[in-house]
C-alpha cells in the first residue's frame, strides 16, 4: 500500500517534467517561426470550449485556492472554489489550475481534478467573457493568513493570491505564477494583463503571428 503514497510526488514530477521540455520546444519553435501555433496547440488541451478560430494568448498556472489557517478565510476559499480539497487514494492534494486568455478576450479556468485516483484530468471551472478583471496580493482574498504553497510548475518562482472576476460578477480564487507564458513574450501577473477586449486580444494574436512570418522569412 505504501506505493500509494508515491501518487502525488510522481505526478508532480511528471509535470515540471513535461513543463520544462514544453518550454525548451516552444523556445526552439519561436527561433523557427512556429512559437504561436506551437504555444496554443501546448495548452489547449485544457480548456475543451475553445472555439476553432480561438487561439491562447496568455496563460498563467498554479493551486486553487483552498482557505488559509483562519476559518473565516477557510468558507471564504470554500465558497469561491466550491471543494476545499480533492482525494485521491489515501492521501489529498490541492487541484493545479491552468488559467488561459484567448484571442476572442475570453478568460477560461481549468481545474484538475481525479477520477479513480487517477490525477491529471481537468474541466473548465469558469468561462467569461471579455472584461474578466483580476486581483492579486492581499487585496484578493481579505483576511487571509499564511504563506502561498509551493509552486508545483517551478519550485524557483513563488506563487501569488489571485482573485479574478467574471463580468457577471463570479468570483473565483487561486495561487498562480506571477510569470505569465504569453505569444507576446511576456511574463507578466495576469494582474497587469486583465481586463482585456476582444479586439485587443485578437491584436495580440495577429502580431505574434506577423512576428513568427518574419522570423520565419529571416531563416529561410
Amino acid at each position: 500500500m505504501w506505493i500509494m503514497y508515491l501518487i502525488p510526488v510522481i505526478a508532480i514530477a511528471g509535470v515540471l517534467i513535461y513543463t520544462f521540455v514544453a518550454r525548451a520546444q516552444i523556445n526552439k519553435s519561436v527561433a523557427e517561426g512556429k512559437g504561436p501555433l506551437l504555444f496554443h496547440e501546448g495548452y489547449a488541451g485544457y480548456f475543451q470550449s475553445l472555439n476553432q478560430e480561438e487561439y491562447l494568448i496568455g496563460v498563467w498556472q498554479g493551486l486553487a485556492y483552498t482557505g488559509s489557517q483562519s476559518g473565516a478565510s477557510q468558507v471564504t476559499g470554500a465558497i469561491l472554489n466550491e471543494v476545499s480539497a480533492k482525494a485521491i487514494g489515501f492521501s489529498k492534494y490541492t487541484p493545479m489550475v491552468f488559467v488561459g486568455v484567448s484571442s476572442a478576450g475570453r478568460v477560461l479556468v481549468a481545474e484538475e481534478y481525479s477520477e479513480m485516483g487517477d490525477r491529471g484530468n481537468y474541466k473548465e471551472a469558469h468561462i467569461w467573457p471579455p472584461g474578466t478583471t483580476a486581483v492579486a496580493g492581499p487585496a484578493a482574498v481579505p483576511g487571509h493568513s499564511g504563506p502561498p504553497p509551493k509552486n508545483p510548475f517551478n519550485p524557483a518562482v513563488q506563487l501569488e493570491l489571485v482573485l479574478l472576476t467574471g463580468p457577471d460578477g463570479s468570483k473565483y480564487a487561486a495561487w498562480l505564477s506571477p510569470q505569465s507564458l504569453e505569444v507576446s513574450g511576456q511574463a507578466r501577473s495576469i494582474a497587469n494583463a486583465l481586463p482585456i477586449g476582444a479586439a485587443q486580444a485578437a491584436g495580440v494574436w495577429s502580431q505574434a503571428l506577423q512576428v513568427a512570418a518574419e522570423q520565419r522569412a529571416a531563416t529561410a
